[in-house]
């Protein structure tokens, strides 16, 4: 996969991004909203790119995929870009910025055309993305693109969720 528009590219992960990576996951924007991305040292990284890279003759699918984001201007990883094949109907999405580039339009964007190609591989699943309710800038990017919320749901009374789903 490589997408690509006027500010930014969704491409495959290389060996290369590991640094970069780390940079992007130990950031305080990361540990509150993806905690479980937070916790990679350098070695996991690497083992992560290794499994990643490994996986994508299986992608999109069979198995799950992580995409690199990239800031088109500067070459610089600003994000991530995951899906999840949850079962025979249905996609998970989820992508997550460097906050300093989301007032610039990258992580709707990268939804866009995340979503875009998502559909069009795979037309006969519905795509769902996940943003947790207390995440304003990540429901308003998802929002933006005309997605409706079709489910709220809570964890454990701790955590709400929203659901966006395009058929």
């Amino acid at each position: 996969m490589h997408l690509e528009s006027n500010i930014i590219i969704i491409r495959k992960f290389c060996l290369n991004d590991g640094a970069e990576l780390r940079e992007l996951l130990s950031g305080e924007y990361i540990a509150k909203w993806m905690p479980g991305w937070f916790k990679f040292d350098e070695q996991e990284i690497v083992e992560w790119l290794h499994e990643v890279i490994n996986d994508y003759a299986d992608c999109l699918t069979k198995s799950d995929c992580s995409y690199a984001v990239i800031d088109k201007s500067s070459g610089v990883l600003i994000g991530r870009a995951d899906c999840t094949i949850k079962d025979d109907n249905e996609i998970g999405a989820t992508i997550i910025i460097n906050p300093n580039y989301i007032e610039q339009g990258c992580l709707t964007e990268a939804y866009r055309l995340f979503t875009k190609c998502l559909i069009s591989m795979h037309s006969d699943k519905s795509i769902e993305i996940i943003s947790q309710a207390e995440n304003a800038v990540e429901s308003k990017a998802i929002e933006e693109l005309g997605l409706p919320r079709v489910e709220i749901s809570r964890i454990k009374e701790v955590k709400t969720f929203n659901h966006y789903r395009m058929a």
